[in-house]
């Protein structure tokens, strides 16, 4: 409900209670800026469903390759479409994974050594409470918002350093247990 309040409607896409294929449909149909999983971890892997409803926790090492190569394969399409498109331009792509997730680090630093360098990548390194989580995604989605609210579209590049430290801000301000990385 945080990105409904802090970001305008157009920008987002909501994908609820998805599996691993939901997300690559999405990274496909929307190339977004900024991808972000809210939601539990289990044994260092993303907690996906499975299309009957219950989590997947079938071969965790395969479900971490498979969606850092799910982001490898939508930001290298998303450069190449641009490039047919207008060879001149760079466009802009995947900015940043935002892990919102209880020990998601080691996830995380998978993605940064399977991604280009200008990726920020956002995770937690401990179990982290759900009020926790809320108020730093709240803090970083409310400068995410409020730039692409003033400057009516989407800015050349989002101002993630600037949303990481509200976001940081807000999590100290809430005197939650756990730090994000």
């Amino acid at each position: 409900r945080f990105l409904l309040r802090s970001v305008p409607k157009v920008y987002l896409a909501l994908v609820p209670a998805a599996t691993l294929d939901d997300c690559r449909r999405e990274m496909e149909e929307h190339m977004p800026r900024i991808f972000m999983f809210s939601g539990h971890t289990l044994l260092g892997a993303l907690a996906f469903e499975k299309a009957n409803g219950a989590i997947d926790s079938s071969n965790i090492d395969q479900k971490n390759a498979q969606f850092v190569a799910m982001l490898r394969q939508a930001t290298a399409a998303r450069k190449s479409a641009a490039a047919a498109h207008r060879p001149d331009e760079e466009p802009p792509g995947l900015e940043c994974v935002f892990l919102n997730s209880c020990e998601s680090e080691k996830l995380g630093r998978a993605i940064i050594e399977g991604l280009p360098q200008d990726i920020a990548v956002i995770c937690w390194s401990s179990i982290t409470e759900d009020t926790a989580a809320r108020e730093f995604a709240q803090g970083f989605y409310d400068v995410i918002g409020d730039d692409l609210k003033a400057t009516k579209g989407a800015p050349l590049r989002l101002p993630l350093a600037a949303a990481f430290k509200a976001a940081c801000e807000r999590f100290r301000e809430g005197r939650a247990s756990s730090a994000p990385r």
